[in-house]
């Protein structure tokens, strides 16, 4: 069932929106300085905006950035007071405004994906059948996992599951707190299952693209993970190239707090060359660990970022930890593979966003607490690859307070981000039950490589395998390491095996390309590589920003025998 709402005028929503970001941004914990943690102007209301999808609360905010740099925001929306919570999802411009083509009323689209239920949004993500969002519903008391898949101009794809949409029961209840798209469009819903003693297990679910449960993971669908006596539930997954799945997981034993990072096969069973039997336990002595999400870099190894408790001084902060493939600590990150940091003196963290830059440093976000003041704010922070805090961030500072929230606001905190093919970042989240998006400079990145050419080759005998000349990847922004993949072959990098997999290069890389030639005469065979744009996420399967594509063709004598020539 639709809800439509029609808000205030556009122009009322943006004063709004404009009042509030001006007034935020003089938050007394924010220190403005110029440089890539600043604001960009150019984006609406000079920054940011602020918006709710009714008059009414909005109780979650998160987001994803389309192919063409488009945001998807999207939350729990009410449409009437009293009535049951629905999904909201809105779209807008690169340029910050809405959207007004998007969905059937004011650039959003109200759901009643659930009829009469209290639907509740934790996740969104962007593929290529279309936009996916949910998180739980419940029915009564009882709670179970949801997943619904809009169009990408935002109506219900009513070709999805049942009526666009599944609800998943596992347990005494269920609900799902993240999501990764793998690059077979498969979904997963990464959150808990309740137990007979009501406590949470881990749980994975993997949906096809039809919507019907992955019958060949786990049974029918699922996977339970009790990994202690007490509460444990999945916070983040990656998926690797052999399609294997690492999960991040917080888990409780008593009181005391870890972060277990779990390696699946595509089965769905623990993958034994992993940590111990497949599982890692990130236990760190004197700290307490909150699972909050985990990434892959370009050379496979996983970077998790928790929340984090030091007991002795009591101080809350957050813990960066990078793991080699096979889940052993990595003691290039930091000289132990952890480093623990604290920002403001005496607040309390809450770490919500990872995301990797392609560069390979890692930027978290999330919401801070200040007691002694009442400050309630936002946070980010950025660290290098290794493993220290990044002071090229913010002006030798290497975090930033502010931009929304301050002394008088109840709520406040960055559910997420998205990083931009141009190197500019939105962080986004709740305010006082509404939603924000900020976007800010970030560093310029160019992950658009110089233009390739690589010379046809002719009167190739039939059936014959024929290597192109190299040509070196160029004109890429310092450090950035982007995606590549081929069509009607295969690729080598710097003389290494042949591969037909996606895979990543940098400046400096030498390509080659590969097929074999016809087994007709006079016939051409033609391989196409694309390399560019910022790598897929966990939550999109898809590239973003330009790319740039090369093609090597090869074409076979008239007869028999003959040589090779160029032009």
């Amino acid at each position: 069932m639709l809800r439509t709402h029609t808000p205030a005028s556009g122009r009322s929503l943006r004063v709004l929106a404009l009042s509030i970001c001006l007034s935020l941004s003089a938050s007394p914990v924010h220190d403005a300085v110029a440089g890539n943690a600043d604001l960009n102007t150019t984006y609406i209301f000079g920054g940011g905006f602020i918006r709710s999808f009714s008059e009414l609360p909005t109780r979650s905010a998160v987001g994803v950035l389309r192919p063409d740099g488009a945001l998807l925001i999207a939350g729990t929306a009410q449409a009437q007071a009293y009535a049951p919570t629905d999904l909201g999802i809105a779209r807008h411009l690169v340029d910050g405004d809405v959207d007004y083509s998007y969905g059937p009323s004011s650039g959003q689209l109200v759901y009643d994906a659930f009829y009469m239920k209290n639907d509740e949004v934790s996740f969104v993500a962007d593929a290529d059948v279309g936009t996916y969002l949910g998180g739980r519903t419940l029915d009564g008391a009882v709670p179970s996992m949801t997943l619904a898949r809009i169009t990408h101009g935002g109506a219900p794809d009513y070709t999805f599951a049942s009526n666009g949409r599944i609800s998943v029961s596992m347990g005494s209840g269920a609900a799902a707190n993240a999501i990764a798209v793998q690059p077979d469009d498969k979904v997963l819903l990464l959150g808990y299952s309740l137990n007979a003693s009501g406590k949470k297990d881990a749980a994975i679910v993997r949906v096809l693209p039809s919507g019907a449960l992955d019958q060949t993971f786990g049974v029918g669908g699922k996977v339970s993970l009790p990994m202690s006596t007490d509460h444990d539930e999945v916070r983040g997954a990656v998926v690797r190239d052999d399609g294997s799945i690492v999960l991040a997981i917080d888990s409780r034993v008593g009181t005391q707090n870890y972060t277990d990072v779990v390696a699946l096969n595509s089965g769905g069973d623990l993958v034994p060359g992993f940590g111990s039997n497949g599982i890692v336990r990130l236990a760190r002595t004197g700290y307490g660990l909150y699972a909050r999400g985990i990434a892959m870099d370009t050379q496979g190894r996983l970077v998790v970022a928790s929340h984090a408790l030091q007991y002795s001084p009591y101080v809350q902060g957050m813990n960066m930890t990078r793991l080699n493939a096979n889940g052993t600590l990595d003691a290039g990150y930091n000289g132990s593979g952890h480093l623990f940091t604290t920002l403001a003196p005496g607040g309390n963290y809450s770490v919500q966003a990872l995301e990797l830059l392609p560069t390979g440093e890692a930027i978290v976000v999330g919401g801070l607490h200040i007691p002694t003041s009442g400050t309630r704010t936002i946070f980010s922070a950025r660290f290098t690859a290794a493993g220290t805090l990044d002071t090229a961030y913010n002006n030798g500072v290497g975090y930033k307070l502010g931009d929304v929230g301050g002394g008088s606001h109840y709520d406040v905190s960055a559910q997420y981000l998205a990083v931009a093919a141009d190197g500019r970042v939105h962080v986004g989240g709740r305010i006082d039950g509404a939603m924000f998006n900020l976007r800010y400079q970030g560093d310029a990145l160019d992950l658009l490589p110089a233009a390739m050419t690589f010379p046809t080759a002719y009167n190739i005998p039939r059936i014959t395998q024929i290597t192109s000349p190299a040509v070196t990847v160029s004109g890429l922004s310092a450090g950035a390491r982007v995606p590549i993949h081929v069509t009607g072959g295969a690729y080598s990098i710097n003389g290494a095996a042949q591969t037909t997999l996606p895979g990543t290069v940098t400046n400096g890389d030498s390509i080659r390309l590969i097929h074999m030639s016809s087994s007709a005469y006079a016939t051409t065979v033609t391989t196409t590589v694309t390399i560019g744009g910022l790598s897929p996420a966990n939550n999109r399967s898809h590239v973003i920003g330009q790319r740039m594509q090369a093609s090597f063709s090869s074409i076979t004598v008239q007869q028999s025998g003959g040589g090779v020539s160029e032009n």
